[in-house]
């Protein structure tokens, strides 16, 4: 990924400032029976995201047996640094999931179009296909570093050894190339939630290729982005896609899609 981006940590809180104090959007709410979802819960668990520093794990812990054999002590101490870097990795790619799915039923994004998928459409689905209709087929273009985000996420999600997931590389009715990244996301994101991944062992004990931290913050920032786009689509009119949002209206708005947030100004260092 390049050096001109900012940490998946600055960039959810950098994100979350900006839905709740620039787009001010804590006023969207949506009644599911007796549950009210606000946005206001999407930018508090962008936050969370963002305050996210180390998970730690000793897989040493509780067996006395390492004592008496130094190679499988050193074997297990390996593992623990790589099981605690996917874990702190995902703990904050569930914080960021949390606030993509709640601001998905919060904003205004209809209903797939009947046809375009066989049984029942979800909202990832119905978000694929606004991005689509309001956003790509409008600016011709992708936000910025999507699709170097994107290729990288590929490139790594094609080498694993016990998970084929190239049917989601591709569009279809009613996904673009901008809706592609969530639609890889979400199955890497099911993998976990029905417990079909193996916890990763240290590179140079295995010749398998496992599902690993940086597979899962590619994935957060597939999902910042798919928030920006979804952002895009829906918050503001007139949009025009060579000069962005006008000025006048919308004076905190820089370039066309908000790349201000998660790059790296010439002058700044990165911040974790």
């Amino acid at each position: 990924m390049s050096n001109k981006i900012r940490s998946i940590h600055l960039h959810s809180y950098l994100l979350s400032n900006f839905i709740a104090y620039e787009l001010r959007l804590n006023s969207a709410t949506l009644h599911m029976g007796d549950i009210i979802v606000t946005s206001n819960m999407a930018t508090d668990w962008l936050q969370i995201a963002a305050s996210v520093e180390k998970v730690e794990i000793n897989m040493c812990k509780h067996d006395d047996s390492l004592a008496y054999c130094g190679t499988a002590f050193n074997l297990q101490d390996e593992r623990s640094k790589v099981v605690a870097s996917l874990a702190t990795a995902l703990t904050s790619f569930n914080f960021i999931w949390s606030a993509f799915e709640i601001l998905c039923k919060c904003l205004p994004i209809p209903p797939l179009s009947k046809g375009l998928k066989a049984g029942r459409p979800s909202f990832v689905d119905q978000a694929q296909y606004y991005i689509l209709q309001e956003f790509s087929s409008k600016t011709n273009h992708n936000v910025l570093f999507y699709e170097e985000t994107l290729k990288a996420l590929i490139t790594k999600v094609e080498k694993l050894t016990d998970h084929n997931l190239e049917k989601t590389f591709e569009t279809n009715p009613y996904t673009s190339k901008s809706g592609v990244g969530i639609q890889i996301v979400r199955a890497i994101r099911n993998l976990f939630a029905h417990g079909a991944v193996n916890p990763p062992l240290p590179e140079d004990h295995s010749v398998d290729v496992f599902i690993d931290s940086q597979v899962i913050e590619l994935s957060s920032r597939i999902v910042l982005l798919t928030i920006q786009m979804l952002l895009l689509s829906s918050c503001f009119v007139p949009y025009n896609s060579e000069i962005g949002f006008l000025e006048e209206d919308y004076p905190f708005y820089e370039g066309t899609d908000w790349s201000y947030l998660y790059v790296l100004p010439a002058n700044e260092q990165l911040i974790s």
